[in-house]
């Protein structure tokens, strides 16, 4: 099992993962292109040979305070259960923190008490209900803190 950067040639792959993931979500390839090439996106892929299990994106929100946010994290249905969304956001917290981020966050559905827990256990934290639902449905924002920072960022609400 290997993580690499998403390239262009993975574009429909990761596309295609995203549409049935997240149906409610919709991003062009030429959007997704754009943030392949953009220096404030860094997208993950995690890959068993040649068959991609998942990815995750990060978004670099503020450089001033060095704050990020995870905008999304998959693991392909077949290869939920192994401890593969743990090492997704692992690696990409690794990445974050080489760039000297300070502190991550990330929107979660409040019933989505699987990607909550891997999120607790990861050491973010619950900020509370998020005021505007995504796609209808009720969202919470989570903080992650690298352990240098304490002070919460401007741009969580």
């Amino acid at each position: 099992m290997q993580f690499f950067r998403v390239r262009k040639k993975d574009l429909h792959e990761i596309l295609e993962l995203i549409r049935n993931e997240f149906p409610y979500y919709t991003i062009s390839p030429d959007d997704l292109r754009m943030r392949i090439d953009d220096a404030n996106y860094h997208l993950l892929k995690l890959v068993e040979g040649s068959t991609l299990q998942g990815y995750v994106e990060a978004e670099i929100l503020d450089p001033v305070e060095r704050g990020a946010r995870i905008n999304g994290i998959v693991v392909k249905k077949e290869f939920r259960r192994k401890g593969l969304g743990t090492r997704l956001l692992q690696e990409m917290l690794e990445k974050l923190k080489a760039m000297e981020m300070r502190h991550v966050v990330l929107v979660v559905e409040t019933s989505n008490e699987p990607a909550k827990n891997l999120y607790q256990k990861l050491g973010f934290k619950p900020l509370g209900v998020r005021g505007e639902p995504l796609a209808g449905k009720e969202v919470e924002e989570w903080l992650f803190e690298f352990p240098e920072s304490m002070e919460t960022p401007s741009y969580v609400t």
